[in-house]
């Protein structure tokens, strides 16, 4: 048995911790015995604060309960303005007491409550949150309701985070209906290459498609559209449908048009003439042309020879009284 450290006198004697257990001196051992076991009391305590329903400390921030805001962990009595117990906004006197019912609620569905608290200062503050931050305090209004007080913008021009509507069912904005069928299409006055169109206004309808065919021309806002590019004495067939954010309509009526035909130029005939007595090429050409000068008179005789040489021979200015000639067009 070792010697005992403390003398009947009752002076300590320091000496004693010099003596070694196990090949170590006792005061080392004293003093890794204090350090685990602090260890252990500080790691408790750091595990109850970050798991520990929140309080409010009266300064906007929502800390686990046991630390700054007070010890008091009665999981039965609860807090006095955590208003856990009820979803109407009427019970929180005010936005702090509502964050404090707000942070209880999220870690009591199993979010981290250093997350859930950050989440709810941040927007009583009317700071931004992450899209997982907003999700979060959209979960605590649809539960608890909305803050007692409007959220105010804070300094700096940061917008102000708007309460949200609780969303049900998937919720949407605009319109949740397509719109009914244009009515009423019809064509208008045909080009060789184009087709008007008009039809009814379809209510809600923000937009059109026009379709040749089975293929969409385009996509106008109005309730006309000319569709153009098209071939000449060609028949085609369209139909209109309405759209908004909602979806498409059914089609409308079709309407046929066809386009008109290309205007021929026709070439003009020539006309036979058989010669009579007396006559010559030059006279000819005079009075069946009407020409007036003597250059246009001498090209015309010349398109008369070119076009009869067979019928009068070798000299344009010998003709015979009944040869059929052909005077052609100028």
């Amino acid at each position: 048995m070792a010697d005992d450290p403390i003398p009947h006198g009752g002076k300590f004697d320091l000496s004693a911790l010099t003596k070694k257990a196990m090949g170590v001196p006792i005061g080392v051992w004293l003093l890794l015995g204090l350090g685990a076991v602090g260890y252990i009391i500080y790691k408790r305590r750091s595990t109850a604060a970050a798991t520990a329903p929140v309080a409010s400390t009266g300064s906007g921030d929502y800390q686990a309960a046991g630390d700054s805001a007070g010890d008091s962990t009665d999981e039965d009595s609860g807090s006095a303005d955590s208003g856990t117990s009820t979803s109407s906004t009427s019970t929180y006197s005010d936005n702090g007491a509502w964050g404090v019912a707000a942070v209880n609620w999220l870690v009591a569905h199993g979010y981290d409550a250093t997350t859930s608290n950050q989440a709810v200062n941040l927007y009583l503050a009317s700071e931004a949150l992450t899209t997982q931050e907003q999700a979060m305090v959209n979960l605590a209004i649809t539960a608890l309701g909305a803050p007692p007080q409007l959220v105010p913008p804070v300094a700096g021009g940061v917008t102000p985070v708007t309460t949200p509507t609780p969303v049900t069912g998937g919720g949407s904005t605009g319109a949740t209906t397509a719109p009914p069928a244009p009515a009423g299409l019809k064509a208008g006055t045909v080009t060789t290459t184009s087709v008007p169109l008009s039809w009814t206004a379809s209510k809600g309808a923000t937009g059109y498609a026009v379709y040749n065919g089975s293929s969409k021309v385009s996509s106008p806002t109005g309730t006309s559209y000319t569709v153009g590019s098209l071939k000449a004495d060609s028949k085609y067939t369209f139909h209109v449908t309405a759209t908004n954010s909602g979806g498409t309509s059914a089609s409308s009526n079709t309407v046929t048009a066809t386009t008109k035909a290309t205007t021929a130029t026709t070439a003009p005939k020539a006309t036979p003439y058989t010669v009579k007595a007396g006559d010559n090429l030059w006279d000819i050409a005079k009075t069946h042309y009407g020409l007036k000068t003597n250059a246009s008179i001498q090209a015309a005789v010349n398109k008369i020879y070119d076009a009869n040489r067979s019928v009068i021979g070798g000299n344009p200015n010998i003709i015979k009284p009944g040869e059929h000639l052909v005077l052609p067009a100028l």
